[in-house]
């Protein structure tokens, strides 16, 4: 792939793609890429796959907004990039304003992913497609 003069892929060399999901009925309006630290590759995975769980567990996910999720670990497994689209800027605000801390409901899976050992939230930017 030839990458066009003037842009640069600074932030994505070093990642490989771990795990994703695709909802091909929804246009996507809005992407968030979200920053997780972690201690290493083991922790980076268990992670992704608490939040998949969480997601497919939680009863009152606003699933409508949600168009796609992939989790991309840096090669050291130091550092996980979700790569998320969202049917809108106000869908992905809205799901952020659920019943618990950050996405998804207030539930045991979630506490645990917002709680997991060996994670750090880094933050996230929204971008308007």
């Amino acid at each position: 792939m030839t990458i066009p003069a003037g842009i640069t892929r600074d932030h994505i060399d070093g990642f490989e793609l771990y795990r994703g999901a695709v909802n091909e009925d929804k246009t996507p309006g809005c992407v968030v890429l979200v920053h997780v630290d972690t201690e290493n590759r083991d922790v980076a995975q268990k992670w992704v796959d608490a939040v998949f769980h969480a997601i497919e567990t939680d009863p009152e996910l606003p699933r409508e907004e949600g168009v796609s999720a992939h989790f991309h670990i840096r090669e050291d497994g130091r550092h996980v990039i979700n790569y998320a689209e969202w049917v809108s800027e106000e869908g992905h605000i809205a799901a952020l304003e659920a019943a618990g801390p950050g996405v998804g409901s207030d539930t045991p899976e979630w506490r645990r992913v917002q709680n997991f050992p060996g994670v750090t939230p880094a933050g996230f930017e929204r971008y308007r497609v």
